[in-house]
């Protein structure tokens, strides 16, 4: 009987010890998955972002502590055009020496500034194209000392090709879109989320938007997602053009 005791105790305690094996386990296991969980949601918003911000058009960006509004190229038609025109001083009317775009397209012609984009000062639409010469729907405003131009959207104008990434307060990242017309930019919309639970990192901006001379410029995102006592920060560095 003491024998038969003393086997039951210790079934009773390597139980216990295997019951807590076991948990530990499954909670390293439950805290594995949802940091992989966190890790991707996170990810998957960077690099949206990331490729999205790199079709930027030169300094057509605006950024606030919480959001980054941007116009984006039309990577498409600038496929099949040089993107530089002859005319030194150009009126009304600019030409491709490689090709044109379609009529109808929507151009950016040095742009300064979030506001030259924003109020169309600096959007020109191609009314016509005879050979690779493209009359513009008013006279430039100030012509690229690169004598650059940037396709914004082909023939379907206006297009949605500005795009604003915002955390509210209730710590969610949204992506929201708004046309594009000679006029400017329009009313921003359609959100749609992209990662929960955001955090920043430290004191860090969620955006923040270095300006300069050089012939990029940088923008730095920073957030932490936290779900579940688990943590997970993103960083991310990129360069967008700023040659007008």
């Amino acid at each position: 009987m003491l024998e038969l005791i003393i086997v039951i105790v210790l079934i009773g305690i390597l139980g216990a010890s295997g019951a807590e094996f076991i948990a530990m386990a499954f909670k390293s296991f439950h805290d594995t998955d949802r940091r992989t969980e966190i890790y991707e949601e996170g990810r998957l918003a960077m690099m949206r972002m990331e490729r999205e911000l790199r079709s930027a058009a030169p300094n057509a960006v605006t950024v606030s502590t919480t959001d980054i509004a941007f116009g984006m190229i039309d990577g498409r038609e600038m496929a099949t055009v040089f993107g530089r025109y002859n005319e030194e001083t150009p009126t009304n009317a600019i030409t491709d020496p490689l090709a044109a775009p379609s009529a109808g397209s929507l151009i950016s012609i040095n742009n300064s500034q979030w506001a030259d984009f924003n109020g169309g000062g600096r959007l020109y639409q191609i009314t016509s194209v005879v050979d690779k010469e493209m009359t513009l729907s008013k006279n430039v405003v100030s012509g690229s000392p690169e004598q650059r131009y940037f396709v914004i959207c082909g023939p379907a104008v206006p297009c949605k090709q500005a795009v604003r990434y915002r955390v509210d307060n209730n710590a969610v990242l949204w992506r929201e879109t708004a046309t594009i017309s000679a006029t400017g930019v329009g009313a921003f919309g359609n959100p749609y989320p992209l990662a929960r639970n955001l955090s920043k990192v430290d004191t860090l901006d969620y955006f923040t938007y270095t300006t300069g001379s050089d012939s990029n410029i940088l923008v730095e995102i920073n957030f932490a997602i936290i779900s579940d006592n688990e943590t997970v920060k993103f960083h991310q560095e990129i360069q967008i053009r700023n040659v007008p």
